[in-house]
């Protein structure tokens, strides 16, 4: 997918406490937010969300990303900046993500954006943390192409 610019800068992703510790946290069919305490992710989910975003990024646009600090000599064309306002897994086996996201170009005559977004989708609940995981993933993919297709065209 094309993308207006061919070098683009990750901001570390913005999580809500909840999601942003290395334990697994899930919501209860009350909506009360609980963690195992024995479950951990297998990296800081800042830093984990922020590579995957960069990640996926590039991939689907073929452009040059990475995470801040910018690592190359050459600077960015434009800096994403991710905050979500929801990360979380649920027992009925929806996993939501919520939050809004901005560009930044570094020319001052090319628009910057701000855009929010809402996604969810199944997962299943019995698999274990490896279907979370796989769903925090797909969630992740799914951002990072209405970043690539609303924002950076």
């Amino acid at each position: 997918m094309r993308i207006a610019f061919k070098a683009v800068s990750i901001r570390d992703v913005s999580l809500p406490t909840y999601a942003a510790t290395e334990e697994i946290s899930s919501a209860d069919l009350d909506g009360r937010l609980s963690s195992s305490g024995s479950a951990l992710w297998a990296d800081d989910p800042v830093r984990a969300i922020t590579l995957d975003v960069a990640r996926a990024l590039r991939e689907v646009s073929g452009a040059r990303v990475a995470p801040d600090p910018w690592p190359y000599q050459s600077r960015p064309e434009a800096t994403v900046d991710i905050r979500f306002e929801e990360l979380i897994p649920d027992a009925n086996g929806e996993y939501r993500a919520a939050g809004l996201y901005f560009v930044a170009p570094d020319d001052e005559d090319r628009v910057e954006h701000a855009h929010e977004f809402a996604f969810s989708i199944q997962y299943d609940v019995e698999a274990g943390f490896a279907a979370l995981a796989a769903a925090r993933a797909r969630l992740v993919n799914m951002l990072v192409l209405d970043i690539a297709q609303t924002a950076l065209r």
